[in-house]
């Protein structure tokens, strides 16, 4: 009985310049000073996370292609309607649809917590917020929502198997081309994927 999750493939993401700068804007104008204490944070002073985003593969191709759009965000998850990511890859294959191809996708994406509404129960933002940071006091899950697309960008979509999946394993083994191996942790993966 197989569990765990198996890479095909890695794409990196090459943004927009004015998606990119609209970014890098944002982020530069969000200082951070409480300093940031969660493992996936890459720069504390400006609050900027790397997370995941699970979503079809449809979805992936229009996000690649023109960024995210806070329009097509989710109007009613747990959080608030916004933008929603995780640094769970359980959590983001929810999210990753049930395709006729075995080969599910996620986004890896950076982001800016701006005003932040910090939560350890599951509730809805409240006014005066532009995103919610969930952390499951029980386990390492953290759930994010944001409100404002210039604090989102996609940097990576990771295609991948679900092992779970028992199509998938039939998938798997009549593949000679999967070269990359398991995924087993999302943070272990990170170092080799983003260099």
């Amino acid at each position: 009985d197989e569990t765990g999750f198996w890479v095909t493939n890695i794409k990196k993401i090459i943004n927009s310049p004015r998606k990119q700068i609209l970014y890098d804007y944002y982020k530069e104008k969000n200082v951070f000073d409480k300093g940031c204490t969660i493992p996936h944070c890459l720069d504390p002073k400006h609050n900027e996370y790397l997370t995941l985003h699970g979503t079809t593969k449809i979805c992936a191709k229009i996000i690649c292609e023109s960024g995210f759009d806070i329009n097509r965000a989710r109007d009613k998850g747990k959080l608030g309607s916004g933008i929603y990511t995780t640094n769970n890859l359980v959590r983001a294959n929810i999210y990753a649809g049930k395709e006729k191809s075995s080969v599910k996708s996620v986004i890896v994406c950076r982001i800016v917590l701006s005003n932040t509404m910090y939560t350890e129960t599951i509730e809805t933002k409240k006014d005066g917020f532009d995103s919610v940071c969930y952390c499951n006091p029980n386990t390492n899950l953290h759930e994010y929502m944001i409100t404002q697309e210039q604090y989102i960008i996609p940097i990576y979509i990771i295609e991948y198997i679900d092992l779970a999946d028992t199509k998938s394993i039939d998938y798997i083994f009549t593949k000679t081309d999967i070269k990359l191996g398991r995924f087993i942790e999302l943070y272990d993966y990170y170092p080799r994927v983003i260099t």
